[in-house]
């Protein structure tokens, strides 16, 4: 079965992007953890100085600014902050009932 949706397009990308990967490398590598970690911090770091990486970042950065409640990072079904407020009420109703000796509380 082929799946033409997960194609690269144009495929010159592809090779591109494979070349640039060899060019790079010592010898053949199966996986991500398996490159040398001075390789993965240069072609990370490539990455990230290219003017487009530059241009999306600075729109993202504007975008999460202008409505910071629209970008929630979540923890299965609730935001991190839900999660953060539940705790502290849970907290405070463990020292309500048990004290302020943490050995205490269940």
């Amino acid at each position: 079965m082929l799946f033409t949706s997960m194609k690269f397009e144009p495929p010159e990308v592809t090779r591109w992007i494979t070349k640039s990967l060899l060019h790079h490398l010592p010898g053949p590598v199966a996986q991500w953890r398996d490159y040398p970690r001075d390789v993965l911090d240069s072609l990370f770091q490539s990455f990230l100085a290219t003017q487009e990486y530059q241009s999306r970042s600075a729109i993202a950065t504007q975008n999460r600014a202008k409505m910071p409640e629209a970008s929630l990072h979540t923890s299965g079904s609730i935001t991190f902050g839900r999660h953060k407020k539940r705790m502290e009420s849970y907290e405070q109703q463990l020292i309500e009932r048990h004290g302020d000796d943490s050995s205490q509380h269940p």
